[in-house]
């Protein structure tokens, strides 16, 4: 692919797999994210709105799932509920020829597989 360019990248609406809506995320979870900032950043948000959503994809999943019990550990809120979903994103890459005379663009299609966690604080009244 050295001699194509990325013309443009559209990542379609993410699919989960029990056909439910996604809900927007509040933090998304990259590869490169460190975990004990975002488990900081996930504890003083879930204090401040009783609810969060974490949203990872391809080989950030695993960081989620970290982040996700980390959080529920040591949050220090009392019951932390979770709702798991998964899914797919369909991204489309198209690439445009560099040479000359231009050879054809070469269009990818791909799948990825993400996890969305929504993790909310549960209260017990008496």
């Amino acid at each position: 692919m050295k001699d194509y360019v990325l013309l443009k990248s559209e990542t379609l609406k993410p699919q989960l797999i029990a056909g439910q809506e996604s809900v927007t995320p509040d933090i998304k979870i990259m590869p490169s994210t460190k975990i004990s900032n975002t488990v900081t950043q996930c504890i003083q948000r879930l204090q401040n709105h009783q609810r969060i959503v974490l949203f990872g994809k391809g080989s950030a999943i695993n960081k989620t799932i970290s982040i996700a019990e980390l959080v529920k550990r040591n949050s220090g809120l009392g019951e932390v509920g979770q709702v798991t979903d998964i899914g797919s994103v369909r991204t489309v890459d198209v690439w445009k020829s560099t040479l000359d005379p231009p050879l054809d663009d070469v269009c990818v299609d791909r799948n990825l597989p993400f996890i969305q966690i929504v993790l909310t604080v549960t209260t017990h009244t008496s």
